[in-house]
């Protein structure tokens, strides 16, 4: 038994060190990384809206904590932590929306951190960030969405989580308010349902890949590089045993 694990504990060993390695280059040299457009874009359309002096607002979605999306509602997180310290420094305050329970605190927590970054903690409001209806209703989710993009002139607003076709009736209610409106989901369905009417979207893995871009944390700029230098790995090793297979068996 020892014995069979010891190849995968060689593996996660030369791995550990790679990563090390690679985090202590990073932290004397900004690494290059391959970013995801969507998590800049999206970095963009926060920086225009704040010298614009119009709103902010971003939706965490309806993927609670303690359910199968907590990785995507992580990601979102991670990647809304980031954008909401400029937000947080507009004259008019950002808003979060959430449609699980359980992302409620973690938003609060969010926005207060960046209120902290920004130097304002002293005009944070719990209410800042909204609960507006549960993962089983995602109709009514999108339908307070809606209601409160449709009282907000311009800005942005940013929509990253788990989503599924409900995402069509913010992305409508941000166009018609002149709203740039960028969507990130790990949900097929919800991206196909925001692509017409967003101004960009992340895919999958960029949304997981958002929150490190825009952090620029040493180690989380080298997993990244890490994950990209596995995934070459991969693709060559794919490739080889399938010339190997075609030759042999021919």
């Amino acid at each position: 038994m020892v014995a069979n694990g010891l190849p995968l504990l060689g593996l996660l060993l030369v791995l550990a060190l790679a990563l090390f390695w690679l985090t202590r280059r990073a932290r004397r040299q900004a690494p290059s990384v391959r970013e995801p457009r969507g998590s800049r874009q999206a970095q963009r359309h926060v920086f225009a809206a704040v010298e614009r002096g119009h709103g902010v607002h971003l939706t965490l979605g309806r993927g609670g904590l303690a359910a199968a999306a907590n990785p995507v509602s992580l990601a979102a997180l991670a990647a809304g932590d980031a954008l909401a310290v400029p937000a947080s420094a507009a004259d008019v305050a950002p808003l979060v929306t959430v449609g699980a329970g359980t992302l409620l605190p973690a938003g609060q927590d969010a926005l207060w951190r960046a209120y902290r970054r920004s130097g304002r903690l002293v005009e944070y409001k719990p209410g800042l960030v909204q609960f507006l209806a549960d993962s089983n209703h995602p109709e009514a989710y999108a339908a307070g969405i809606s209601y409160l993009l449709a009282r907000q002139r311009g800005g942005t607003s940013l929509a990253l989580g788990r989503f599924g076709a409900e995402v069509a009736l913010m992305t409508e209610a941000a166009r018609r308010q002149r709203i740039a409106q960028i969507v990130g989901s790990d949900d097929l369905l919800g991206l196909a349902a925001a692509l017409p009417g967003s101004s960009g979207v992340l895919v999958g893995e960029e949304l997981f890949a958002a929150g490190a871009i825009l952090h620029e944390r040493p180690a989380q700029l080298a997993s990244l590089q890490l994950q990209d230098a596995l995934r070459l790995v991969a693709i060559v090793g794919l490739i080889a045993a399938a010339v190997i297979a075609f030759v042999l068996g021919g």
